[in-house]
């Protein structure tokens, strides 16, 4: 039972600051198949975020996210919502305190799923200190 997710738009909500992440905006209406993000939101950030590199390494990783919706599809074909996962980017580019923040599906198993693929990604973009980012994935029904 496959079905079509693509990244429609990616925006990141980041911060380089040692205090609490900055909360992602809600993702607008979503269309089945479809992906959305927040906008980009930036405080007092020591290094920009390079929002492309970030773009390039979600739309690189995404079969694997699409994967963890599709195993739960086969239990439940009905499974739509958002999943927003927050983490950290170290200054050696790697992710740490991937974790889910919230999750509106009724398939814990999915956030745990995209968590534990997050955990071993690695980007180009290097921050001088850690940046916050929270992401939202918007998950259709099965078609």
């Amino acid at each position: 039972m496959r079905h079509a997710i693509s990244l429609l738009a990616l925006a990141l909500t980041a911060c380089a600051h040692e205090a609490d992440p900055v909360d992602a905006m809600p993702a607008r209406g979503s269309a089945p198949g479809v992906v959305e993000a927040a906008p980009v939101t930036e405080v007092a950030p020591v290094k920009p975020v390079d929002e492309r590199g970030l773009a390039q390494l979600f739309r690189s990783r995404m079969s694997s996210i699409k994967a963890c919706h599709e195993n739960a599809l086969k239990v439940d074909p009905t499974l739509a919502g958002k999943v927003v996962v927050r983490f950290q980017i170290l200054p050696d580019g790697g992710l740490a305190g991937v974790e889910v923040k919230s999750n509106e599906l009724r398939s814990p198993a999915v956030g745990e799923c995209i968590v534990g693929k997050m955990e071993s990604w690695r980007t180009a973009f290097r921050p001088e200190a850690p940046v916050y980012v929270e992401f939202p994935f918007v998950f259709a029904p099965a078609r």
